[in-house]
């Protein structure tokens, strides 16, 4: 293993190079293309390119070429489909975004349910409480429209007795009328 002490460069006015603080390892066995460090200026130099690199980089063009095609031909075909295309993130934001809105939906209409149950529910109270009422007063309307208790209801308020109970007041007047015979007026039952 190679191994080389050397700072990052420093320039100034007066001086300009590196300063031995540090430590770089460098491994024969990779090869770094413009690697090689200038030990006055701590600057990276040109290298000649390795032989040995370029043939293998010839030998690799063609299937690199193929591979190339396809997938030039891959990303048409793809570009070619029918539909939109979206990161997956915009997807997944989508899909919330809708779930969401259904959601809301549903929570309104469930809402307007309740709402119109509640409205249903006190109709129905209100409706029964008429029903109540309207037995009461049917009872009322059947108990006074009896004919018994009609005659009694007015002979009460008019203070009215019944005859058999009533005494006869005889009233005689004297008559004016010398020829005929004297009036009677009676009350009662005769």
């Amino acid at each position: 293993m190679s191994q080389y002490v050397l700072t990052p460069p420093i320039r100034n006015n007066a001086y300009a190079g590196a300063q031995n603080t540090g430590r770089l390892y460098v491994r024969p066995n990779v090869y770094l293309p413009n690697s090689e460090i200038d030990f006055k200026t701590g600057m990276l130099r040109q290298s000649a390119r390795r032989v040995g690199r370029t043939q293998a980089l010839r030998s690799e063009a063609g299937r690199l070429d193929t591979e190339y095609v396809k997938l030039e031909s891959m990303l048409k075909a793809r570009a070619n489909e029918k539909g939109r295309r979206m990161p997956l993130k915009s997807a997944v934001l989508l899909i919330f975004a809708i779930v969401m809105l259904f959601s809301v939906i549903l929570l309104v209409q469930q809402g307007n349910i309740i709402a119109k149950e509640e409205t249903v529910r006190q109709m129905n109270i209100k409706i029964q409480a008429t029903r109540d009422e309207i037995a009461s007063i049917s009872a009322k309307i059947d108990e006074a429209s009896d004919p018994v208790q009609i005659c009694y209801i007015a002979a009460r308020d008019l203070d009215m007795i019944p005859a058999d109970s009533a005494q006869a007041i005889y009233l005689t007047a004297l008559s004016t009328r010398p020829s005929q015979d004297p009036i009677v007026v009676r009350a009662g039952n005769d």
